[in-house]
């Protein structure tokens, strides 16, 4: 294998020199002397181990992103999550960065930190970290640049994030002004931020309608739809029914939709709901999901520029950026009665 060492015995200058040229380092090196390294590695189809000037800037030309709440084999499946990756990756590009995509799952710190402790990629970027984990934690002492989606708020950690009490109230205001006062809320996992979030901006709105929500008509389902309709059939069921619901996001809705159909009542007519997300079946499904739009894409690529900044040791770097979501009504929601 040609090496650094033939190239500089063909060019007939010193190792460092023919370094300096290769790395293009801010070292004179005249032209002539120029010319004669690119020559010899040229013609010994010589090419410089970028890993190991990557080493020595301290830069490798890449991010790695973590997706802390599912496995790597689901993150191909999770529409949140590869929205988020679709603007990591376009503002990648345009700052001609790859792409680290960490499979390791966590499983605590002392299990897991070593992983990420190689400095393989320049800053990390931690999708929806669970609030019940101590990644972000142990992540942050590692002194790499660290910036998270969806998570709760840790001095010195940039994050980006939808506001998600503002996207409850956006879908309470608008079953509201259809004249409902009885309203469902089935709320996503508690270990994630946007759960509490969004029960907050629920129960705030509620609230400053004079309204309420009886205990037994807030309920938990995951945020992947499993036992979603089960739970729908137990709200919906008798003649003490709510006549809307407001899904922890579509996966939920759709089974919401589902549950409905089962006890035999029509939607929007007998029953109106609203998801969270605007995932892609929102729009496919019958009756098509009015639902809460979160600016996944943007908020992908405002983490990566977030990022990029952190890296770059820039200060002024904005401690946390809420994006506006946005309701669209579909033919899931209608006026009471």
């Amino acid at each position: 294998m040609v090496t650094i060492h033939d190239v500089a015995r063909a060019s007939g200058v010193a190792i460092s020199t023919v370094s300096n040229v290769l790395t293009n380092a801010n070292r004179p090196v005249s032209a002539g002397v120029r010319e004669k390294v690119l020559r010899a590695a040229q013609e010994l189809n010589y090419y410089p181990n970028t890993t190991a000037q990557a080493l020595v800037r301290r830069r490798m030309g890449a991010i790695g992103v973590v997706a802390a709440i599912v496995s790597a084999s689901e993150i191909v499946k999770s529409d949140y999550i590869s929205g988020i990756m679709q603007g990591v990756l376009g503002v990648a590009e345009e700052t001609q960065q790859n792409v680290t995509l960490y499979t390791h799952h966590w499983r605590g710190a002392r299990e897991s930190a070593a992983v990420f402790r190689d400095r393989r990629t320049d800053g990390l970027l931690l999708i929806v970290p669970p609030t019940d984990s101590d990644i972000v934690a142990a992540l942050s002492s590692l002194s790499v640049p660290l910036v998270t989606v969806s998570a709760l708020e840790v001095e010195g950690v940039p994050s980006v994030d939808v506001d998600d009490r503002l996207g409850a109230a956006l879908a309470v205001e608008h079953l509201a002004a259809l004249g409902h006062r009885r309203i469902a809320h089935v709320h996503g996992n508690e270990n994630h931020v946007s759960t509490r979030n969004r029960l907050a901006g629920v129960m705030e709105a509620m609230s400053a309608h004079g309204l309420t929500i009886p205990d037994r008509w807030i309920r938990f389902a995951d945020y992947g739809g499993e036992g979603a309709k089960e739970v729908c059939v137990e709200i919906l069921s008798g003649d003490d029914r709510p006549t809307a619901l407001l899904a922890a996001n579509d996966a939920v809705a759709v089974a919401a939709l589902r549950a409905a159909e089962s006890l035999g009542l029509r939607v929007p007519q007998d029953l109106s709901i609203v998801g969270y997300d605007d995932a892609p079946m929102a729009a496919l499904v019958h009756p098509a999901l009015t639902t809460i739009r979160q600016p996944l894409i943007a908020m992908g690529a405002a983490a990566a520029r977030t990022l990029a900044r952190v890296i770059e040791g820039e200060t002024g770097v904005e401690a946390r950026q809420l994006l506006k979501p946005e309701l669209i009504v579909r033919e899931s929601t209608a006026r009471v009665g």
